[in-house]
């Protein structure tokens, strides 16, 4: 056998060179079929290689090219070894020198780009015979690090045994690199074509430093398998992380993006003109309250302006000049001319509550606005409201609100606040409702005025008394009020602006709870404005059924039971493990040992019929004892010792029927912080893979807040409601039963809410698998998914879920702009 060496590029870490591999009956044929082997020799090191044919995929015929693939190096000399798997000792040798091939792959970059094309098709294409690998993600962590999402295939052992492969890293020089890899999944004999089957293994990889170039090799300690390589280099890197931040940019990634969104939303004159021609028929008047005190006269001026354009005209504009001495309000109200504007000289500040106030009493609108002395209205904004309003009496909203943005200048908007449907809980972390708030006056003088206590945070104040005397909330999913940002502003970070409304709006928050007879107590959560609910549990502390249906995977069972007796500080729980269909020995054993060690808090109940989750999950239920009942997957370990405190005390309230945990894979990144129905046509884990405290859009990946629906792998809920809606839905086996049963909690009046502060980690896959590489598990998937569609068609068919927003993507786990909407 004899090779000849042509022309070498490089790419994605490695060198591809085009060979000729002569003396062999069809050499192509046997790099198709990973027959033909090589590794790289550098002093007395081997690093793996890989001979595949020259072109994206192997045709018959007579010529012997092919690409040699090898990782890229720093080396003075190496060579590469070739041979015949089927003859070993076919061997060729081909001499290489780093540094002139990667002159050769400059010049052959700029004068052949074709023929290097064609060098690099099928470049990530499997390759059969040895382990093959491929970068899947890349994800930064925290403190500027990065894990990688390293996949792993090869071909399934004949005897069906696991065949493992160790996973370490190289830099350029093949030497090793400190680096941790964890398992995320393990799936055996998957089937897919054109092969017949295969393993797979799901690494995440953390790498210590921060260089860019580096190999990360799979290898078999019983040399079993072939040893496999990817590679890593500066080019290859910034188009991982571009596929990184593509995928978890939000709404606030791209305010260019943002701008250009609402520029081609924003109504035309004809179309203000047309609005304005139907207000006729529009019953809704507005008094709009602006305490102004040292206003800055241009920006008042502009925000007087935006409210004159409306193209609903049925407003009046008070204004409370609480520095009448500087002359700015007076001015600005003599240079506008317009009789809808009332000049209200105020003697001396009496402060935020008291000015408002004032207005308040002054107003004569069906519905009081609030608008800040220096923000500005979109032209629309009325009339957004007043049609929204134009409902019969018993269904019409006595509280709206609207998206909105900030701005620095004219027309420089961005960061859009693109909010959710009424969500209580996180109105009661933060109030994300803000601006464009409007009330009822009848029931603003029903309710009455906020006290001088809750200075500063008012408008949160006036919010939560609405909520707590059953107003009727309405969300307008429009961007309708811009909020200015300047030096002094609060939506600059600047809490120094404003430092006593931190605590104002902690005590209103308070009162709230006080008042609705809800023991808790209101922390600062650390942001500026944001709040933790510590809830009061019963004395005794209520039992709590632990249901854990269970299959084999002993391993992953006893961690999670022991983490619940070892880590969760929770003491009045029973664990019932539903075994269903076990048949190792080792699960036996534990069972054993779980009830010798444990033997008044841990049961063994069998369910014996097909597998069916809901059906097992209600069995569960059945045997339970306690007042709540906390579903748990196998695979999940506790991470918080208050986890279950934390989801329990949600429960106290009485509008709060299933409360979620924040879960997170074996590498810390996020795996359940809430779901979006509709997402992908099915259901989407919003700000999956994220690292542990980043944010997420509106930090709703770290705060809590109701979600149309959490995860079952582990979810509370009150015995009462899981009887009430007769428990989990068996018609759904495997699939969306957790989120059915969350969306009929809530169909019966109930709210589904995330906790982040209850956090586990969560093996997903680790025990049931993966559905995609199951031609069997996917047809049930796809069967239990168009069940699942035709139940709740408002979610798919009708419009998005209520907790998010119709101007996002609804096929984004990271709230996307919806650019085509």
């Amino acid at each position: 056998m004899r090779v000849a060496r042509h022309e070498t590029c490089c790419a994605l870490g490695r060198f591809l060179v085009r060979i000729d591999v002569e003396g062999l009956r069809d050499a192509r044929a046997l790099a198709a079929a990973g027959r033909l082997r090589a590794c790289l020799v550098i002093g007395k090191m081997r690093l793996p290689a890989r001979v595949r044919p020259y072109g994206a995929a192997y045709q018959p015929g007579p010529s012997p090219s092919c690409v040699l693939d090898i990782p890229e190096v720093v080396a003075g000399r190496c060579s590469a070894t070739i041979w015949d798997e089927d003859n070993p000792s076919e061997t060729a040798t081909l001499l290489l020198s780093p540094a002139r091939m990667k002159w050769e792959s400059r010049v052959l970059y700029r004068t052949k780009p074709k023929l290097v094309a064609r060098i690099r098709e099928g470049e990530e294409d499997y390759h059969p015979g040895s382990y093959f690998l491929r970068f899947e993600n890349y994800l930064e962590e925290e403190g500027g690090g990065a894990l990688w999402h390293v996949r792993v295939e090869w071909p399934s052992s004949p005897t069906g045994e696991a065949v493992l492969p160790e996973i370490s890293c190289l830099d350029e020089h093949g030497e090793q690199v400190q680096s941790e890899a964890i398992t995320l999944e393990y799936q055996r004999n998957v089937r897919l074509a054109p092969f017949r089957e295969l393993d797979r293994l799901l690494v995440s990889l953390r790498v210590e430093g921060r260089g860019s170039r580096f190999t990360v090799l799979a290898h078999d300690p019983g040399n079993r398998v072939p040893d496999g390589f990817c590679c890593m280099d500066e080019h290859y890197l910034p188009v991982m992380r571009a596929r990184y931040w593509d995928k978890v940019k939000d709404a606030c990634g791209d305010d260019e993006a943002y701008r250009r969104w609402l520029a081609g939303r924003r109504p035309n004159q004809v179309d203000l003109a047309q609005q304005t021609q139907r207000s006729s028929m529009l019953e809704a008047t507005f008094s709009i309250i602006v305490p102004c005190f040292q206003s800055n006269e241009t920006y008042l001026r502009e925000m007087a302006l935006s409210v004159i354009r409306q193209s609903y005209p049925k407003w009046e504009l008070i204004l409370l000049d609480a520095s009448p001495e500087l002359a700015a309000v007076s001015s600005v109200v003599e240079e506008l001319q317009d009789e809808r504007i009332r000049y209200v000289r105020l003697e001396g500040n009496g402060g935020i509550v008291a000015n408002t106030n004032e207005g308040i009493r002054r107003a004569s609108g069906s519905y009081v606005a609030f608008l800040d002395h220096d923000d500005l209205l979109e032209p629309d904004a009325l009339y957004r409201y007043a049609e929204a309003v134009d409902v019969p009496e018993q269904k019409r909203p006595q509280l709206l609100y609207c998206d909105e943005d900030s701005f620095h200048a004219d027309g420089d908007y961005g960061q859009p606040s693109f909010k959710s449907d009424l969500n209580v809980d996180l109105l009661y972390c933060h109030n994300y409702v803000t601006h464009f708030l409007a009330v009822e006056r009848d029931l603003v003088e029903r309710i009455g005025p906020s006290g001088e206590d809750v200075s500063g945070a008012q408008d949160y104040d006036l919010t939560l008394r609405a909520l707590a005397a059953g107003a009727r909330v309405h969300h307008v999913a429009r961007p309708l009020y811009h909020w200015r940002i300047h030096a002094a502003s609060s939506n600059n970070g600047n809490v120094g602006s404003k430092p006593y409304a931190v605590e104002a709006g902690r005590l209103a928050l308070q009162r709230h709870l006080t008042q609705r007879g809800i023991a808790a107590s209101v922390e600062n959560a650390g942001d500026p404005f944001t709040y933790r609910v510590r809830y009061e549990l019963p004395t005794p502390e209520p039992l709590v059924s632990v249901i854990i249906p269970t299959r084999d995977h002993a391993r992953l069972l006893e961690a999670c039971v022991r983490s619940l007796f070892e880590t969760s500080e929770y003491q009045n729980i029973e664990v019932l493990l539903v075994e269903n269909g076990s048949v190792e020995p080792e699960t036996e054993r534990l069972y054993a040992r779980l009830l010798q060690d444990h033997p008044k808090r841990v049961r063994v109940v069998r369910w014996t019929g097909e597998f069916n989750y809901s059906k097992i999950v209600n069995y569960g239920a059945a045997q339970a004892c306690g007042d709540y009942l906390l579903l748990l997957n196998n695979d999940t370990e506790v991470i918080s010792p208050d986890f279950i405190p934390e989801m329990l005390g949600y429960l106290q309230r009485p509008e709060v029927g299933v409360v979620g945990a924040k879960l997170y894979f074996p590498d810390g990144l996020v795996q359940h912080a809430g779901i979006i129905v509709g997402a992908y046509d099915a259901l989407a884990h919003a700000n999956q893979l994220l690292p542990q405290n980043r944010p997420g859009y509106l930090a709703r990946a770290v705060r809590p807040g109701n979600f149309s629906a959490v995860t079952g792998a582990c979810q509370m809920v009150r015995r009462d409601v899981f009887d009430a809606i007769d428990g989990y839905d068996e018609s759904f086996a495997v699939g969306f039963n957790d989120a059915d049963f969350c969306l009929r909690a809530g169909r019966a009046g109930f709210l589904t809410t995330f906790t982040p502060y209850a956090e586990l980690y969560h093996r997903e896959f680790a025990s049931r698998g993966r559905e995609a590489v199951d031609e069997g598990k996917l047809l049930r998937w796809k069967r239990e998914q168009a069940h699942f569609i035709e139940r709740w068609p408002e979610f798919f068919l009708l419009g998005c879920d209520p907790y998010s927003n119709p101007n996002l993507k609804r096929d984004s786990a990271y709230y996307a702009l919806d650019r085509q909407g």
